[in-house]
């Protein structure tokens, strides 16, 4: 068994690159780490390229032997620099990124979760988790340094982060197309104007649910934009919510709603 240890190596130094996030946003290739992270990929039907198995390691019984796939051995110094961690993964994979595209949904009516400058990966990774288990699959970013498909979001969507079609929107790009494509659109505030728990009529109308910053909330002009702005109601001198829990909430009713 050959043990490749340089990282002049051709495919090494691809999925090295993929650390930077300006390399994997321009990419065709999605950089996975740790085998429970590559299964989930795997179920997702995404292609796998190339699968790297540290030296110290044995190739997963998931991996069917007869995938077009291939697999090549490194030393765990290497593992360390394409996972960026200080420890060693049993793997990392370079997997091709799937061709979907988020107007092709929104040509097809699809309701849209739209993430307008919510940061923080374990937020998001949430989200996505929830949004999965009330029946939303699409999602739309305000913020163009996002990357779905980072570790982080990964993890904490237990790969359903695999499983969303999404795409990175400039605002005004963003409110054309909504406008466009005759969304109504149901923004989330502190200061709502429609209590969730109130929203009682049936929903037959495609529609955009937007979740502002943690800190900052909606930009205006997607406040200014929104058909409803909603939120939930708070007891015990609570004056917020943390965007994911919120989010839960919301999606619970509206898909209650849709059905």
């Amino acid at each position: 068994m050959e043990i490749i240890r340089s990282m002049k190596h051709e495919k090494v130094s691809k999925i090295i690159d993929l650390c930077d996030l300006s390399h994997r946003n321009h990419s065709p290739y999605i950089p996975v780490y740790g085998s429970e992270a590559l299964e989930w990929a795997i179920k997702a039907d995404f292609n796998i390229e190339t699968i790297f198995i540290s030296e110290s390691h044995n190739i997963p019984s998931f991996i069917c032997e007869t995938q077009k796939t291939e697999i090549l051995y490194i030393s765990e110094f290497l593992n360390k620099k394409i996972t960026n961690l200080s420890h060693v993964l049993d793997l990392c994979a370079l997997v091709c990124k799937k061709d979907e595209n988020i107007y092709t949904v929104m040509n097809n009516k699809e309701n849209i979760v739209i993430l307008d400058q919510v940061l923080d990966h374990g937020n998001i990774g949430t989200i996505v988790r929830t949004m999965r288990c009330f029946g939303y699959n699409n999602m739309i970013f305000t913020n163009y340094e996002m990357d779905l498909y980072y570790k982080n979001i990964v993890n904490a969507s237990r790969g359903e982060a695999f499983k969303v079609i999404h795409q990175s929107m400039e605002m005004n790009q963003l409110i054309n197309i909504l406008k466009n494509h005759d969304y109504k659109i149901y923004s989330t505030a502190a200061n709502y104007s429609l209590n969730i728990n109130d929203l009682s009529t049936k929903i037959n109308d495609h529609y955009a649910i937007i979740l502002g910053n943690e800190t900052s909330g909606i930009d205006q002009k997607l406040l200014e934009l929104s058909d409803i702005i909603i939120g939930c109601p708070m007891q015990n001198g609570i004056d917020s919510l943390n965007v994911g829990v919120a989010a839960g909430i919301i999606f619970n009713k509206m898909s209650l709603l849709s059905n």
